[in-house]
């Protein structure tokens, strides 16, 4: 008798966060807009009324590219993004300015 060996799939979750046009494979694409290749439509900025349309627990990785200094108060876009990440989740933001 055989046994076989059951293996659980581990498949890293990742959100990109405002995505406009760039919409990349393998990643949930978020932006405000519903255009081609958008999975989550939200508004990143009305996160303190309205939370994002995700579970929490979620994501493994998060990058958002010249994104933030588009926010004007960040501190509810973050609580959201600690809601929906998974523990030891990774975050890259590249911003403007050092």
């Amino acid at each position: 008798m055989q046994q076989t060996e059951k293996r659980e799939e581990t498949q890293t979750k990742r959100l990109h966060l405002g995505c406009g046009r760039n919409i990349l494979p393998g990643w949930v694409n978020l932006d405000i807009a519903a255009t081609q290749g958008v999975d989550v439509i939200a508004d990143l900025n009305d996160c303190a009324n309205t939370p994002l349309p995700i579970e929490d627990n979620t994501f493994d990785e998060f990058l958002a590219e010249h994104l933030l200094e588009h926010i004007p108060n960040p501190l509810p876009l973050m609580q959201e993004l600690h809601r929906i990440a998974k523990p030891g989740a990774k975050a890259t933001f590249t911003v403007p300015y050092g």
